[in-house]
């Protein structure tokens, strides 16, 4: 894949919108448009700009011309029209439904995209073009989601054993019931599922014995079989000696010769699972708050603990807890704005590890999704 040229202001990334549905939803620029694809491009004019719109509806095309200022030539009103060259990329913004047969066709004519679903084929059809894909997934270019990807990378709180996300839709106002009771996303059988029933007619378990193994065992700890024994005992968050003979609830004779002192990774017969469920989501219209999503994440050297604004490190070795706020440090704003940050960084260098994952990264991510719709539906266990 060959590099676009090299951005800078007098050449910022040239952008098709196809769809001009999000747009027109909102009136005030000053607020939440800021964080709409097209809208980040009157924003960031010298990082990108709009030169092609492609809209069915008159007088949403005819508003979004003129806000991005587009030539008469490059106003389109369907995709089939769509030549080659009119943009180096496409953000696609239409309805579900309609993104397959658009995306196949503008990766024919080699467009980057962002778009939502990557179905099969769509799949197929960006593969076979080499162009870029950028997925709507917004919640992985938030701040808090880059903050705690880069908290688990580096390794802090061990090997990742369980995690548990609540989605909190609300039950009245936006996105709800004007989108998935009243609006567009009503009807799954025309648009795409909601993971939003979570019955307890059914219950479900998974579990292992995952870490509490020989094989998981430091090797820093090297043969020892007894707590009083290990060279790492004062760092290991499971040391028999920190845990008993600090809070004096057993003497060291009892370590030596009892259960109590045998290292947590050496004890044979031990085959109690460790963690039950490795990661649950919760999606729920039933709620107070609007998308103030809820974080766990278990880890083997310690836990994470957030609400979608901050979170919290603490490490089982040390004891000691943090406070991680993005808001301070991040600089490429919320999950609209940082999606779209990372699409034009790799549009304009050709490189698709700028936005972390690509197209088989998202349609596997989709293929468990729709996974758990059709266990959902069949009261069944699917396995992939």
């Amino acid at each position: 894949m060959s590099p676009s040229p090299k951005r800078t202001k007098a050449n910022p990334v040239t952008v098709l919108v196809v769809g001009a549905v999000r747009e027109e939803m909102y009136d005030n620029l000053n607020s939440y448009p800021f964080k709409i694809y097209a809208s980040f491009c009157l924003t960031h004019p010298s990082l990108a700009t709009v030169v092609a719109v492609c809209e069915s509806n008159a007088k949403r095309q005819s508003n979004f011309a003129l806000r991005h200022k587009i030539e008469p030539k490059n106003v389109l009103s369907d995709y089939k029209q769509i030549t080659k060259g009119l943009a180096q990329c496409a953000v696609v913004s239409t309805l579900d439904q309609s993104h397959a047969d658009i995306v196949v066709h503008l990766a024919s004519l080699g467009y980057h995209i962002l778009c939502e679903k990557p179905w099969p084929f769509m799949r197929q059809a960006v593969l076979k073009a080499g162009v870029l894909f950028a997925c709507g997934h917004v919640l992985r270019y938030s701040p808090y989601t880059r903050a705690l990807q880069s908290v688990l990378r580096s390794g802090e709180i061990g090997d990742i054993i369980n995690v548990v996300h609540v989605e909190p839709v609300q039950f009245r106002m936006v996105p709800f019931c004007p989108s998935f009771v009243r609006g567009n996303w009503r009807n799954e059988a025309e648009t795409s599922f909601s993971l939003m029933t979570k019955c307890a007619k059914r219950v479900s378990s998974f579990g292992s014995l995952t870490h509490f193994k020989k094989s998981q065992k430091p090797k820093e700890a090297g043969d020892a079989k007894n707590c009083l024994d290990c060279s790492i005992s004062s760092s290991c968050p499971y040391s028999a000696t920190s845990l008993y003979i600090t809070q004096a609830h057993l003497v060291v004779s009892k370590l030596r010769d009892g259960q109590y002192g045998a290292c947590v990774y050496e004890i044979p017969d031990n085959d109690v699972c460790d963690h039950q469920v490795t990661a649950s989501l919760t999606m729920v219209a039933f709620t107070e708050s609007v998308c103030q999503r809820a974080t766990r994440i278990h880890g083997t050297k310690g836990e994470i603990i957030g609400d979608m604004s901050t979170f919290t490190v603490f490490d089982f070795g040390s004891k000691v807890k943090r406070t991680v706020d993005p808001a301070k440090t991040d600089v490429d704003g919320d999950g609209d704005s940082g999606l779209m940050h990372a699409f034009i960084r790799a549009v304009a260098t050709g490189d698709q590890s700028l936005l972390g994952c690509d197209v088989n990264d998202v349609f596997e991510s989709h293929r468990l999704v729709f996974a758990a719709e059709e266990a959902r539906l069949k009261g069944t266990v699917v396995s992939l």
